[in-house]
């Protein structure tokens, strides 16, 4: 049998109760994680929003730059697209080349090396009206970029030189130049063809090319997938030839153009080498 507490104890006991001390403390609520882009957001002149975490240092990426990013990205509806991090790889990509939707590509220039930058980037700038597998049509993307490295030497892209060469149109309306006349055959009906080209809008600005990827582009000639004006263009081609070819929208990508890269009804210079022909 236990023996009964002392006065002197029950009042210690009480002091301690009515303190507090032996009550068990209810944890504290814990905090809800704060939404980092419910923070106010600087706009470019295209439209795209951004907030700068780490400014880097002073090494920039311009066109033709290989980067290194680690990023996360979810559309405005939460669906999670990317996420480097939890796959432990990052994403080795080449500035101005068209591996990048528009927005990602302007705003890693906004940071130098060892950067962190927030993007929100609306749908024009992102995969516009046609989305992807993991992103609806029309999404806004929110990402979270780590600029690990840049290379120092860019790969240049070099126009081809047309001064004083002839220019031959076809029945269809497509233009062509032959820069350099090629030696070997011409590739035959439904022929898979590698070439290297790069694509310029009027203006003179590069949309996309092969030269940056560091690979040759390889595709079956008559592929309904391939815009009309390569199908009947490099057919017209023997291997070895370099050719400018000035395709109009109407062979290129039409009415609808290819947001956000191609506006619509837009006519493209392509500067295409037929490397090989396959058998």
């Amino acid at each position: 049998m236990n023996a009964p507490r002392s006065g002197k104890g029950i009042l210690i006991w009480s002091f301690l109760l009515v303190s507090g001390i032996l009550f068990v403390q209810p944890a504290p609520a814990q905090e809800a994680a704060k939404d980092p882009f419910s923070d106010d957001f600087l706009t470019t002149s295209s439209g795209l929003h951004y907030r700068i975490l780490a400014p880097g240092n002073d090494r920039r990426a311009g066109d033709g730059y290989r980067v290194v990013l680690r990023m996360k990205g979810h559309t405005d509806d939460g669906t999670v697209f990317v996420n480097t991090p939890a796959t432990g790889r990052s994403l080795r990509l080449i500035t101005g080349s068209g591996q990048m939707v528009a927005g990602l590509d302007e705003g890693i220039r906004l940071i130098g090396e060892g950067g962190e930058i927030l993007l929100k980037i609306p749908a024009p700038l992102g995969y516009g009206d046609r989305g992807t597998q993991k992103v609806p049509p029309g999404s806004e993307l929110f990402m979270q970029i780590h600029l690990q490295e840049i290379s120092p030497h860019p790969v240049t892209v070099i126009p081809y030189h047309t001064t004083e060469k002839d220019t031959i149109t076809t029945p269809s309306g497509l233009k062509y130049i032959i820069v350099r006349p090629g030696d070997g055959p011409h590739p035959e009906k439904r022929s898979h063809v590698s070439v290297h080209y790069t694509g310029y809008l009027p203006g003179g600005k590069i949309f996309d090319t092969s030269l940056l990827k560091g690979e040759p582009f390889t595709f079956r000639l008559g592929d309904p997938k391939i815009i009309r004006g390569w199908n009947e263009g490099v057919a017209l081609m023997h291997t070895g030839e370099k050719v400018r070819m000035i395709i109009p929208w109407k062979l290129a990508y039409g009415k609808k153009g290819l947001p956000p890269l191609i506006p619509p009804k837009t006519d493209l210079i392509f500067d295409i080498e037929l490397l090989e022909i396959h058998p």
